[in-house]
């Protein structure tokens, strides 16, 4: 679609902020999905599935930031999701 400009001015920097910030949870989702199909044989099974929960959970919060227009509240359930992945990779590590 054709984007103008003078409606609401597009800043290069954020642009690009945002292409990296969507390019490295790709990323980082192919693998966490990797990881929790490892823990899912053996006995870390609960871990993988509460990791394949929050990772669900932390991409609809950034479907609704970007919704939203990048809501306050959403946003800091977006950052303590990232912080709850990041503790139970930590530990499925």
């Amino acid at each position: 679609p054709v984007w103008d400009a003078e409606v609401l001015p597009v800043h290069g920097a954020a642009a690009v902020t945002q292409l990296v910030h969507r390019l490295g949870a790709m990323v980082l989702t192919v693998l966490l999905l990797a990881l929790a199909a490892l823990a899912m044989r053996d006995a870390r099974r609960r871990l993988a599935l509460l990791l394949l929960l929050l990772l669900a959970l932390q991409l609809v919060a950034g479907v609704l930031m970007v919704a939203t227009g990048l809501a306050l509240p959403i946003a800091l359930a977006h950052n303590l999701l990232a912080s709850m992945m990041l503790a139970v990779a930590l530990r499925l590590i």
